[in-house]
């Protein structure tokens, strides 16, 4: 129903299911705290918003075997806590709006309401076994470690998904997209727009358009990536190295059509790596690299071109249109 409906479906909630049926916005939900197992979800084919303003959504673990899973929910305008202790924590096609970067005067740009597009902010301040993010989009994703609050996640696994982190002040330093110092972090398919600071890192086919610092750089895999120059990895294989601010998307703003789109000249921006390896066509089976990997689009691309060399009548040249 929207609005505060929330509030009833969840309060007091440590255990079960709670399916949101509708794609309307959300402006009230009670801090979850003792959680067992819960899962909180939009019905299929329902894009519920979350728009809470301006505390944060706290979620606090029971113990040990205490499960959270978000799936299908889109966050805006409110950061999201972890407190307690987790076994796992699960986004699944969730949407976490990253925000926007600064604008030209150096304010937070604002959305048609006037309220800032600030990016909502994944808090770790408990300790998590297991962190995964699965075809989504996040913000910047944080261990707090203040006073006598230290967060912890022990391993970090992505998939399929997006994490970035916008400017938030005039300082022009490249921001911070996850910063976990006791993180196993895990990437498949993903894109990193923004630094990387973590324990270990393993990616593939993934694209770190961030300097990466691993602090244990003896071990790890990371093949088949696009990574930024100067990084501090373990031996990547079949990848290349990238500037930090190199202009491989179609666009860095949340909110385009193109959004984290490869750009058609993403290759041109390769200062170094193995021959061969590449960005557009950098994947294990030839496919882009990236969060757009599954979608076999470059694949598609020469398979198409191929039929057309072969169909297309004499004397006319196929123009392929590109649609995001």
């Amino acid at each position: 129903g929207g609005g505060v409906a929330l509030t009833a479906a969840l309060t007091g909630l440590v255990a079960g299911t709670v399916t949101i049926t509708d794609s309307l916005t959300y402006t009230a939900a009670p801090d979850l705290r003792g959680i067992g197992k819960v899962l909180i979800r939009g019905e299929e084919n329902e894009r519920p918003v979350v728009r809470l303003s301006p505390n944060p959504w706290v979620f606090e673990g029971g113990g040990k075997d205490s499960v959270l899973t978000l799936e299908g929910l889109w966050m805006s305008g409110v950061d999201v806590v972890l407190k307690g202790e987790f076994a796992e924590v699960q986004l699944y096609c969730c949407t976490f709006d990253p925000g926007e970067d600064l604008d030209a005067s150096g304010s937070v740009p604002l959305s048609v309401d006037n309220r800032p597009l600030a990016p909502t902010t994944l808090w770790i301040e408990g300790s998590i076994a297991k962190l995964t993010l699965r075809r989504s989009i996040c913000g910047p994703i944080r261990a707090l470690v203040k006073g006598t609050v230290t967060g912890t996640v022990v391993a970090m696994v992505l998939e399929d998904s997006i994490v970035q982190a916008v400017r938030t002040s005039t300082s022009g330093s490249f921001p911070e997209a996850i910063t976990a110092a006791e993180a196993e972090l895990s990437l498949t398919r993903s894109t990193i727009l923004g630094r990387v600071a973590t324990r270990r890192i393993s990616a593939s086919e993934s694209i770190l358009c961030g300097l990466a610092n691993a602090a244990h750089a003896q071990s790890g895999c990371v093949r088949f990536c696009a990574y930024v120059d100067g990084s501090r990895l373990h031996q990547p294989y079949e990848s290349v190295g990238i500037r930090e601010r190199a202009a491989i998307f179609r666009s860095r703003r949340f909110g385009d059509p193109d959004y984290a789109q490869l750009s058609p000249l993403a290759d041109r921006e390769i200062i170094s790596g193995e021959p061969g390896a590449g960005i557009l066509a950098g994947a294990q089976d030839g496919s882009e690299i990236g969060a757009f990997a599954r979608e076999k689009n470059p694949i598609k691309e020469r398979g198409l071109r191929t039929k057309l060399n072969e169909f297309m009548p004499v004397g006319l040249t196929p123009v392929l249109i590109y649609v995001t």
